[in-house]
């Protein structure tokens, strides 16, 4: 019997035994892994998100306490039922102010814009371009329905509120500097944006929040933790993936995740957000 435990250790069977464990757990893990973000892409993530969040500054008025803005972005082919949904949703929550983030499909842009123009807001509609965009195209279309489309310049919103709006980071010439030409010291200074890489240039020091759009939240991510293909759409990996991050600056910059999508989204739902500014 001693000869016998002494040959298993001798001739190394016990790792092999050990390995064919290990072995069935990493398959079985893999498993419920692929399957989780099957049945993620077939039913969650073709259902948009209706985000809420609440942001808090002291650089905001107290008039504006309470003031929400719906923010829409990466709508590309996204089908008329579901702008309509989208559009009645945002009606029903009654906002101040609509921002666009730019990316259509230029082939179908009458069709967007004509139910985002059914959305009533007290500030108006106000957009930039993405890198999918023509820039003549949809300033054209959205001024025919009384949009606004901003590059690198800016508006009074309402008083204690400057909008500025970016050209794109990739296929425009963004000039902060401009967009922030007639803002005011003591305005709460927000900065609408297509790619969320144009906050780490300089000057973002004078904006209190930056929303961008573009990412999709990495449209196919790992449990939505990492999305291995996010290097090939923003230099700076998985930072601007989704949600709250910081510019160059270190001043806030929220991604929204868009509505559409190129392929298929994997634990990267599509998103509305609702902001709602409190002073304090």
């Amino acid at each position: 019997m001693a000869n016998v435990v002494l040959n298993f250790f001798k001739d190394d069977l016990l790792p092999k035994v050990i390995e064919r464990p290990v072995l069935s757990t990493v398959a079985v893990v893999f498993l419920i892994v692929f399957l989780a973000q099957v049945i993620s892409a077939l039913t969650f993530d073709r259902v948009i998100a209706y985000t809420e969040i609440d942001y808090v500054s002291i650089h905001l008025p107290s008039e504006l306490d309470g003031y929400t803005i719906a923010f829409l972005t990466d709508i590309h082919q996204t089908p008329t039922s579901v702008l309509e949904e989208i559009a009645d949703r945002v009606n029903k929550r009654e906002v101040d102010l609509l921002l666009l983030g730019g990316d259509f499909d230029m082939a179908q842009i009458d069709r967007a814009l004509d139910v985002i123009k059914t959305i009533s807001t007290r500030g108006g509609i106000f957009g930039v371009y993405g890198n999918h965009d023509d820039p003549r195209t949809l300033s054209a279309a959205m001024s025919a329905r009384g949009m606004t489309l901003l590059e690198n310049n800016g508006t009074q919103i309402v008083e204690g509120l400057f909008l500025a709006g970016l050209s794109d980071y990739r296929t425009g010439q963004p000039d902060l500097s401009a967009a922030l030409e007639g803002a005011l010291d003591d305005d709460f200074i927000l900065v609408l944006t297509h790619n969320p890489d144009v906050t780490m240039q300089p000057g973002f020091e004078q904006v209190h929040l930056t929303v961008a759009g573009h990412t999709h939240g990495g449209e196919v991510t790992l449990l939505g933790l990492w999305a291995p293909a996010l290097p090939l759409v923003s230099r700076h990996g998985q930072r601007f993936r989704a949600g709250f991050a910081n510019s160059a600056a270190d001043t806030d910059v929220f991604v929204s995740r868009g509505i559409g999508r190129h392929l298929f989204r994997m634990f990267s739902r599509p998103q509305v957000v609702f902001l709602t500014l409190h002073e304090s």
